[in-house]
This record gives structure tokens, sequence and C-alpha cells, in this order.
């Protein structure tokens, strides 16, 4: 049988994550076809047009045209792989590895604690004041976070982390990265992601994942969007609507890692997979950014999700339906001075008093 797995890693991989951190690029020349930039997008479509015809390169019986057409392509090749460098290495300094600890009275010494390992997972600098993005599921049930930070010269630092906020019904949670001690008061500061938006993607678009699957830190892996409008159930068992779907590689680990478009920018947060096995299957979900965007401002800002309340009880299903009732809901009950009062809503009852609507 198969089921929606969030893509934790389940425990802690010993010694030094396995990566070489950003990709170290060559010193180039003037490229025939800049792929950079604005108007980046249409020329990356054209190079992976053209790739295709380069692949193949000249065939032994191919007319002069077609052989002289495999140098250009070729060429707009690798440009092509030079941007999927440069994603990469602009996301790089962005996306965090966090472990998650629990801790236990020492068998040996009753007044002493012992840190276990619980999981693993990814993250992403939201801001340049410390503020790392995840997944609720990734840092649940934890009692001691940590976050390593790869710095823009391939540096690695770890930092404590303590948990600003969270929405489980969403599962978005923020963390506040800590100073080492003896730093004072002043502040982590951090590379944010290129924020992008998700309201105007359509399936086939070009995505790339970044995150840590398996302990194995800033592995990337590119597909499309698959589907776009598809509802998942949170960590709260509420269900979250306008999720996408991607065949790009999501393995436990990857939650809380980025999905970007190729612009570089975030677009969506990786968190789960459909598998029978626990492993990727070439379908995944990502939490739309513009539904993070929300989340986020105001768990930064307030310590706590905002949550949209109608502040009215109502009745359906059923028990709607044997009152003759067949669209909509029945509103039982409006709090006097809540918005709902103020915006004109009135309860029900049978009789119609106190103010009620008759039924």
């Amino acid at each position: 049988m198969r089921s929606l797995t969030f893509a934790l890693a389940p425990q802690l991989r010993c010694g030094a994550p396995l990566g070489r951190g950003p990709a170290q690029l060559a010193a180039r020349g003037h490229a025939h076809m800049s792929l950079h930039g604005p108007g980046g997008r249409g020329r990356l479509l054209l190079a992976l047009a053209l790739a295709s015809a380069a692949l193949l390169g000249p065939l032994p019986h191919a007319s002069s045209e077609a052989q002289a057409f495999a140098s250009p392509g070729m060429a707009v090749l690798r440009e092509f792989d030079r941007a999927i460098e440069d994603i990469f290495k602009r996301n790089t300094p962005s996306v965090v590895y966090i472990s998650t600890f629990t801790q236990r009275a020492s068998p040996l010494d009753l007044n002493a604690y012992i840190e276990i390992p619980q999981g693993t997972g990814s993250g992403f600098a939201w801001d340049s004041d410390g503020h790392v993005v995840t997944n609720w599921h990734v840092i649940r049930n934890a009692q001691e976070a940590k976050v390593t930070v790869t710095s823009e010269g391939g540096k690695r630092l770890i930092y404590d982390a303590r948990i600003v906020g969270a929405n489980p019904d969403k599962d978005v949670a923020v963390l506040q990265l800590l100073p080492p001690p003896g730093h004072g008061l002043k502040g982590v500061r951090t590379v944010p992601v290129a924020v992008g938006t998700s309201s105007d993607l359509h399936v086939g678009q070009i995505v790339f994942a970044i995150g840590n699957p398996y302990g194995l830190d800033h592995t990337l892996t590119m597909g499309i969007v698959s589907g776009l409008n598809r509802e998942m159930i949170s960590p709260s068992g509420r269900p979250i609507s306008n999720v996408i779907q991607t065949d790009a590689a999501i393995n436990p680990g990857n939650s809380g890692g980025v999905l970007l478009d190729i612009d570089g920018r975030v677009i969506a947060m990786n968190t789960a997979i459909y598998s029978s096995t626990g492993t990727n299957t070439g379908i995944g979900f990502a939490i739309p950014v513009d539904t993070l965007r929300a989340q986020v401002s105001s768990i930064i800002e307030k310590g706590s999700a905002s949550r949209a309340v109608l502040g009215i009880s109502v009745l359906d299903g059923p028990q709607l339906r044997a009152l003759g009732v067949s669209r909509g809901v029945l509103v039982l009950k409006v709090p006097a001075g809540s918005e709902a009062d103020k915006a004109g809503l009135r309860g029900s009852s049978r009789g119609g008093g106190n103010d009620g609507v008759s039924l």
C-alpha cells in the first residue's frame, strides 16, 4: 500500500555529512549565449531544445548543414550546464542542514542528561537576520536543534537554534539561529534565498530541488512541475491545499528544502513523497511559497501564524440536508461583537427568537 511520507531522515548519520559545499566554478571567457539575467528563462528553454540535438553529435553520413549545427548546439549545452551550476552556487549558502535531538537521563548519573539524535532535515534562510524556515515535522518533538550553514566561502558553521513559532496546520516552522557563546548580542547573519511566486506556475515547468537527503548535504536534483492544486494532510490532520507535485527526486532528509524555478528563486518548500517504500518514486509534494510567505511573516513578527477565523458555528452534512437545505451551510450562532456579527451575519433558530433567523 502506498502512503504519503514526510521527507524527514529518521536518524542522524555518524560523522560529517558527505558533500563538498558550493560548486567551484572555473573562470570562463565570453559566452556565445547568456542564460542568466533578464530573459534567461526563454534562453534556457531554447538551450534544452538544442541540447537534444547536441547530444547526438554529428553523424557519419549527416549533411554538412547538420554537422555545422552540432557545434553551436554543444556550446548551448555547456552554457545550460553552467546555468544549473550557478543556481546551485547561489543557493548553497541559503540552504541549511538541520539536526534534531532529544534528551534522556544518563544511566550513570541521574542528574545528567545525554543527547539522543532524533532526525535530520533541511531548511533555508528567509532573511539576513538568522531566520530559517523548515517543515514543522522536521523539528516536532525535538528538545534541541543544531543548524549547519555553509558560508559563501565554503566554510561550515554550526549554530544552536530556537523555535520562533510554527503552524502545524500548514507544516511550517521558523527557527532563529543563535550566536555562539562569547559573541555577545550580535545576531547571526544569513544569506537569504530569492523568494519567487507560486501564482503563475504551470505543469511542465523546470524545477530544481536542493536539500539533504539521507544526510547528504546540498544535494541538487532536477525535474518538472508534475501537477498543481494537490491536497495533502498536515501533521495536525488538517488539509493543506494548492500543493505542488514534482518529479524532482525528493527523499528522507529533503523536508524543509527548497524547490526552485529556472531563475533560482524559491517557489515552494519540499515536504512529502508518495511512496510505498519511503523513498523517491517520482511523486513529491511541496508547499507553495505564496502560502509560506504569509505564514512566515506572521511567525517572525508575532511568534505565531495568523489564522483566518469566521467566528461562527455552522451546521452541514446529513443534518443540514434533513432540514431541506441542499447548498451551503446553516449558520447556527454568531457571537456578539465578532467580525461575523459586525459583517451582518445572523444565527438561526426554529422560532426566530433572540434575533435569529426563523427556520
